[in-house]
């Protein structure tokens, strides 16, 4: 990789404190809204996940980037369907071009297709994925729970189409992502 992206690379066991780490902190202070109708604090609703999201890492591809030598962010996704179950920056490293866009051109360069869930009110979220040229393809409606509704973002490889990458696109209703931890 080049000294503006960082490093990505495979992650490994040894990584699995560090990335729960960022998963949690960060979904604590930028999901906090997803607990609106829970009953619960945003710590103990996403605390309350940390142990699936965890099993969740262990059970499919997860690519971490490290800048300068720590990781800065991960990624994590079905190889098979090409669902994006995570991609978090840590605060640090948010909002500045280097994690999200490398760790998305890394999905794309290994899958025709792929996509992802993101929740209606994460408004950035959404712009992110558009830069990186996914469209909307679906309104989901509001989960169970905490009323929250998600869009369906996709992204296929020019001169496919969208079927000819992953013919089940269509029949994929399961919400793999962290709000349905």
């Amino acid at each position: 990789m080049n000294r503006c992206t960082g490093q990505i690379r495979q992650m490994r066991s040894t990584d699995l404190r560090r990335v729960a780490d960022i998963w949690l902190r960060v979904s604590i202070s930028e999901y906090a809204f997803v607990c609106e109708h829970t009953g619960q604090t945003s710590e103990q609703f996403w605390g309350s996940k940390l142990v699936q999201m965890i099993l969740d890492t262990l059970a499919v591809d997860g690519y971490a980037i490290e800048v300068d030598g720590q990781i800065a962010g991960f990624t994590t996704f079905d190889p098979t369907n090409g669902y994006i179950y995570d991609l978090f920056a840590d605060f640090p490293y948010q909002h500045k071009g280097i994690v999200g866009p490398a760790l998305i051109n890394l999905a794309k360069s290994l899958r025709p297709y792929i996509w992802v869930t993101v929740y209606q009110k994460k408004v950035e979220a959404i712009g992110f994925y558009e830069s990186q040229g996914f469209l909307t393809t679906d309104i989901r409606p509001p989960e169970p729970g905490t009323h929250q509704i998600k869009v369906k973002m996709e992204w296929w490889k020019a001169g496919e189409s969208p079927d000819s990458c992953h013919p089940q696109r269509i029949l994929d209703t399961e919400d793999n992502d962290i709000g349905s931890r």
